[in-house]
């Protein structure tokens, strides 16, 4: 086997290897997204269920009625808790949102 030969022979088994690898880093990458389709058609479900709504303001707004008639306290109760909720969520996403720009800044090659 001359040199040639030899060289030859040394770039097929790096093809291969990289062909190899390619296969088990697609095989991953299928495995690894089979997750968001699901995820996508979640968003979808409430992205009608939104567009639903909003095409019939009357349903919401009679239901609310409805429950501020019949049960008062509780409407007031659950109000505050998803008030709360929403602000602890705002500052949440704040605080999250300063931290991943204050990481990306000090990453950042100057």
């Amino acid at each position: 086997m001359n040199s040639s030969d030899a060289r030859l022979f040394e770039l097929a088994l790096k093809k291969q290897r990289i062909q190899f690898t390619s296969d088990q880093l697609r095989e991953r990458l299928a495995r690894s997204a089979s997750i968001v389709p699901p995820i996508c058609d979640g968003v979808d479900q409430l992205r009608l269920g939104w567009r639903w709504l909003k095409a019939r303001p009357a349903i919401p707004v009679a239901i609310g009625v409805a429950l501020v008639v019949s049960r008062p306290r509780g409407v007031w109760r659950w109000t505050r808790r998803a008030f709360g909720a929403w602000q602890t969520w705002r500052r949440a996403r704040g605080m999250l949102e300063s931290a991943l720009n204050f990481t990306a800044t000090r990453s950042a090659p100057r």
